[in-house]
């Protein structure tokens, strides 16, 4: 089978702009090198101010989409928006496997049936077991919160493009096959449809879409293999100090148990404390109301958050380039769009890591700056940035009248965001500039030879 040519996918080599030379090479190369030079100076405000003010954010990719934003800028005069092209993490949803349940509720079960809790302890203990059958067989799936956030995502863009949805566009859907994207994608078209329900809408979850929803995936039967971004410290070293400090497993434990011993014995220390902190951090995004206050000090917050950015970056980071097949399909969606000259909408919907590894490729807000000390990571890429919900968008410009160059504004979780090259006004940028640069980021990462398989 020929993925090459499906309707969704065309992984040619992106068209350069007409008149590109061994000049505008050269200005690629050096908008590269000057990519490559810009430091974690870049970033305005300290991340651990940011989140001691606001301790939710602490939850990382558990945190909801914020949808208080500023205002977007108008468009450039005499340009108006025809195209949008979006890659949107599922909304809200119970923790994604029951096995934080179960565990929980394992060795707190057996600590209370020794008296062994404490009153914060018992406290927990208590919620987990009045919500257990809704946290167990909701697991992995998608809550109300996050049908609801798909749904406001939807209806602020009908509301912030016009020029597109009253011409009726052609909108296209494609999603991950897991539970949660697949009904993150419905409320996000039944609410485009609410909005006009003459909108032309399409959903899909095959296959063929795979490599520009989920490349890295095991079902994926058209992978393809990058070489991965090699860290500048070395691997053992790593995240050795992350500028977080320590954490005292013993003391978050005694404040759950009274016997700190007798926890161990039921499960390692380090795995009740994860577990803990996931229950805290998830369940406010379910259909379930918990109270955990006291369960972690701001510190030890802080510490996790830490830890959970190094932890995603470490993977998302290193397999960066093996997400140019979404950065290529999203060129030739763009260009087909263009060429047709009607407007149109592309959807696509799946998961935290995917979205955060195609942001970091694009270099989105910095996100995809080099730095030389793992303790930068919390600065490139918090993760509080990639939320339930969260989702970047690539919005298409041309001229109302007449020729003109076709200009592109890359919104991320509603705010409009920077890429690594000059923009033409503002958070505008040029859309042959935009080909230009990352056809040299294609051009440098070829696919890796597959294996040979021996006949035997």
């Amino acid at each position: 089978m020929n993925y090459k040519n499906n309707i969704f996918l065309n992984f040619a080599t992106p068209t350069l702009c007409v008149g590109y030379d061994n000049r505008m090479k050269k200005f690629v190369i050096a908008l590269l090198l000057v990519a490559l030079s810009v430091c974690v100076s870049a970033q305005t405000m300290d991340v651990k101010e940011k989140v001691y003010a606001n301790p939710e954010l602490t939850r990382g990719c558990n945190y909801m989409i914020n949808f208080d934003v500023p205002a977007l800028s108008k468009a450039p005069r005499g340009y108006k928006a025809f195209y949008i092209s979006h890659y949107g993490r599922h909304g809200a949803r119970y923790y994604w496997g029951e096995g934080l349940y179960q565990s929980l509720y394992s060795v707190l079960s057996a600590a209370a049936e020794q008296d062994k809790l404490t009153d914060l302890g018992e406290h927990l203990w208590e919620q987990i077991e009045a919500n257990y059958d809704d946290l167990f067989v909701h697991a992995t799936e998608l809550s109300t919160k996050g049908w609801e956030q798909h749904r406001e995502i939807a209806r602020r863009m009908y509301k912030e493009y016009p020029s597109i949805f009253r011409h009726h566009p052609k909108v296209f859907a494609a999603s991950s096959p897991v539970g949660r994207c697949l009904m993150s994608m419905a409320a996000f078209c039944l609410s485009l449809k609410e909005q006009n329900p003459k909108l032309d809408v399409m959903e899909s979850a095959g296959r063929e879409f795979y490599p520009s929803i989920i490349p890295m995936d095991e079902k994926n039967i058209f992978y393809e293999e990058y070489e991965g971004y090699e860290f500048p410290w070395a691997s053992e070293e790593g995240p050795a100090d992350l500028g977080a400090g320590t954490v005292d497993y013993d003391a978050i434990l005694s404040r759950v148990f009274t016997d700190v011993e007798y926890a161990k014995s039921l499960r390692r220390d380090s795995w009740i404390v994860s577990d803990l902190w996931n229950f805290q951090a998830n369940t406010p995004c379910s259909d379930v109301e918990v109270d955990t206050e006291g369960l972690f000090t701001m510190d030890e917050k802080y510490y996790f958050f830490v830890r959970d950015c190094a932890s995603f970056y470490s993977d998302c980071g290193y397999n960066r380039y093996n997400y140019i097949p979404m950065l290529k399909d999203y060129i030739a969606r763009a260009d087909a769009a263009i060429e047709s000259g009607k407007p149109a909408v592309d959807l696509r919907f799946g998961h935290d890591g995917i979205l955060e590894a195609f942001v970091i490729l694009l270099n989105v807000d910095h996100f995809g700056d080099h730095f030389q000390t793992a303790d930068q990571i919390k600065y490139f890429c918090p993760l509080y940035r990639i939320p339930m919900g969260s989702n970047i968008q690539l919005v298409f410009y041309k001229k109302r009248f007449g020729k003109g160059e076709i200009l592109v504004k890359p919104v991320f979780n509603g705010e409009e965001a920077t890429l690594p090259f000059p923009a033409v006004k503002g958070n505008y940028y040029s859309w042959n500039d935009f080909k230009a640069y990352y056809a040299q980021v294609i051009a440098e990462h070829p696919v890796l030879p597959s294996e040979s398989i021996n006949e035997e």
